[in-house]
């Protein structure tokens, strides 16, 4: 499916940065941005919020990516041509070639997993709770395809 946000195969050779940014999607993922390759950062951090999935499945991300205080929930169905349709967060087969932070970041998937990361390469440090309070929250559901 399409994005609010489509990078499918894009290439940007600084920072993607959507801080603050809010994207919606009623019917799909809020960022799609399968095979996507970023030279700098990536930040969807600090309110980011996304009302559908965020795909960046295969993404080669040479820098940091960071979920620090996102929240991403999606009520997509489980698509049996699409494994990862369901997950809030998909980054299965992506490369991060910095630190992956998801410190105080919210995912919520209503028919599938959280996160999902199959083959994810972090070359970096992952953040997820380094002290009270500062946590990951993911809901997901173990929801079959039928």
């Amino acid at each position: 499916g399409r994005g609010a946000l489509c990078l499918i195969g894009a290439s940007i050779t600084g920072e993607l940065a959507l801080s603050h940014s809010v994207l919606r999607n009623g019917t799909g993922p809020a960022l799609v941005g399968d095979l996507l390759t970023i030279k700098g950062g990536t930040f969807l951090n600090h309110g980011f919020r996304a009302d559908g999935a965020v795909r960046l499945w295969g993404a080669s991300l040479s820098g940091q990516l960071s979920l620090a205080g996102a929240q991403i929930t999606t009520r997509a169905r489980p698509d049996p041509r699409d494994p990862g349709y369901a997950a809030a967060l998909w980054l299965s087969t992506a490369t991060v070639g910095g630190h992956l932070n998801l410190r105080n970041a919210r995912l919520s998937a209503v028919n599938g997993p959280a996160l999902r990361g199959d083959y994810l390469t972090v070359n970096g440090d992952a953040f997820l709770c380094e002290s009270v309070n500062q946590g990951l929250t993911a809901v997901g559901s173990s929801a079959q395809l039928l």
